[in-house]
């Protein structure tokens, strides 16, 4: 759920578009509006989810699959009960979804989600994973034109009193000093305090996109009444970077901060979750679990292959 330029304003261009949809599992080509869908950009106005390693297609495979097959309610029920939300009803699915709320008041572009799930009792936002090496950092430190026409950062990485050298306001954060809502909601989940210093600030590195992620599915839920929880999902192989972030003292200390008020936080690879609906539902789910084994092997190989000419 990291903050990303999309390439949203037009059709991919015809070309491009047969190459994102050969890099999809057929089932998930109905899932996406191919008029109006908001790729991940590639920086040059086109997108890269035509690539086997964009993270954006694997969760176009797995969700966008999930958000038509009529078992999702099941396969959702339990991945809701694992994490001991209340289960019962039915769930829909919509992907890279934004707040159209704007409940954090983020200024310019909204947190975009990877994929979120609602029951008539729950709601799941899932943070989506392949090669990445970790969640996303704040931009708030990196250097900006000030007022005086050099090149300085908003945000010096500890939460203290400072004053934005860009916009003049005094803040602990250069993003409440913006208006938005982060510190407001961070004490109800994590055990922090607003109005002491920390040093250097804990959402200053990775645990910024955790955050973000988990104070997003807070307030989500609570606006329409319902119970939240949070998964990272993941593709889970031994040269990947993303499974040894789990593993790491890193990632226990992000956990150990969370408090008993804040949304279930579980992290699933797409693996333990195909195979899961592919044994209870088998016929698509089986193609699919295949499709998603040989994508990942196929990155894996990539990677081999390049090391081995270098």
């Amino acid at each position: 759920m990291q903050i990303v330029k999309t390439t949203n304003d037009k059709p991919l261009a015809l070309e491009l578009r047969q190459k994102v949809a050969a890099n999809l599992f057929p089932t998930a080509h109905a899932a996406i509006n191919w008029d109006r869908f908001p790729w991940h950009s590639d920086g040059a106005g086109g997108t890269d989810a035509w690539q086997p390693n964009s993270s954006q297609a694997l969760a176009i495979d797995v969700f966008g699959t999930l958000k038509l097959a009529p078992e999702r309610h099941a396969i959702l029920d339990e991945i809701a009960a694992s994490i001991g939300l209340p289960v019962g009803g039915s769930w829909e699915v919509e992907l890279e979804w934004t707040d159209p709320l704007n409940l954090l008041r983020e200024p310019r572009q909204r947190t975009q989600v990877d994929a979120i799930a609602r029951s008539p009792r729950s709601l799941l936002l899932f943070e989506c994973k392949f090669t990445e090496g970790n969640g996303g950092s704040c931009s708030q430190t990196r250097k900006k034109k000030s007022l005086q026409g050099t090149k300085l950062p908003q945000c010096s990485g500890l939460y203290q009193e400072q004053v934005n050298p860009i916009n003049g306001v005094p803040s602990r954060c250069a993003l409440t000093g913006k208006g938005v809502r982060y510190w407001d909601i961070i004490p109800e989940l994590f055990d922090l305090d607003r109005d002491s210093n920390h040093s250097p600030c804990p959402f200053v590195g990775p645990w910024y996109q955790w955050m973000r992620n988990m104070v997003l599915c807070h307030e989500a839920a609570r606006q329409e009444g319902l119970e939240p929880g949070f998964l990272v999902v993941y593709a889970d192989a031994s040269t990947l970077p993303f499974p040894n972030v789990l593993a790491s003292d890193d990632w226990l200390s992000f956990t150990a901060l969370i408090n008993k008020g804040a949304p279930p936080l579980a992290a699933l690879s797409y693996q333990k979750l195909l195979t899961g609906a592919q044994q209870n539902h088998g016929g698509m789910w089986k193609d699919l679990e295949t499709w998603v084994i040989a994508k990942i092997d196929k990155v894996l190989t990539g990677w081999r292959d390049t090391l081995e000419t270098h």
